[in-house]
């Protein structure tokens, strides 16, 4: 079962994070943390190995969604393309080559090319 958990923390205040799950995380959305001496601000993820049992320290006040969960299986990585299945990307690729993604407003008159690289 999946666990989606919100934590504000105070500054100067630490944490650790929940077990329980396989696979766990936590997102900085608002202020500073720091975890095995490395500093996160809004934006970044941590993703914790098996077995961790980190602390999370806040340097400012912050406020953190803790996220654990069941693994999600292989995952497949060409270029920009990430899938459980490899048929998927190379749909992707074949989508990209030919125009067929919705760009976003405004950032749609530069398409950078498919990449030369093989793919897996």
């Amino acid at each position: 079962m999946e666990s989606v958990t919100p934590a504000e923390l105070e500054a100067g205040a630490s944490t650790s994070v929940p077990g329980g799950q396989p696979e766990r995380a936590a997102y900085v959305a608002a202020g500073e943390v720091e975890i095995a001496d490395r500093v996160f601000t809004p934006g970044q993820m941590v993703v914790f190995t098996e077995g961790a049992q980190p602390v999370i320290k806040a340097n400012q006040a912050a406020t953190l969604i803790m996220i654990g969960g069941e693994p999600v299986g292989p995952r497949h990585i060409w270029w920009n393309f990430v899938s459980s299945r490899k048929e998927r990307i190379d749909q992707a690729a074949d989508d990209w080559r030919e125009g067929r993604f919705t760009l976003p407003p405004g950032d749609d008159q530069e398409v950078m090319p498919l990449s030369e690289v093989p793919r897996p």
